[in-house]
């Protein structure tokens, strides 16, 4: 009697505790530099990241070191654009980001009158 009862009880003793792992594991970060032409970093680039299928889109500003973070993005595949005063707005494409995942995205900015 008690060996049916067990494995009921440990199950629904578990399974929130599974559930709970589960939500917590759906998003991940997209951080990365910009930086000049002679990769010095470009402190308040304007950095925004679209998600290319659902249009999701969040954006973040470079710190003083060229750096910017997005954490809790949602899973998908990103656009992610940089903008600066006085520099060519860079894109790069394709960047995924996967359950927990931190993904590298730099650029290199490039001035107006260059190619």
């Amino acid at each position: 009697m008690v060996r049916k009862l067990l494995g009921p009880v440990v199950l629904a003793l578990v399974f929130p505790f599974m559930l709970a792992a589960q939500s917590q594991a759906t998003t991940g970060v997209i951080r990365g530099t910009v930086t000049d032409p002679s990769g010095t970093a470009v402190a308040g680039a304007a950095v925004v990241l679209r998600e290319s299928q659902t249009g999701f889109q969040r954006q973040v500003a470079t710190n003083e070191r060229g750096i910017f973070v997005a954490p809790l993005m949602p899973l998908g595949t990103y656009d992610v654009t940089a903008r600066a005063v006085g520099f060519s707005e860079t894109r790069r494409t394709g960047v995924r980001v996967g359950v927990g995942a931190a993904r590298e995205a730099r650029s290199r900015m490039r001035y107006p009158w260059t190619r």
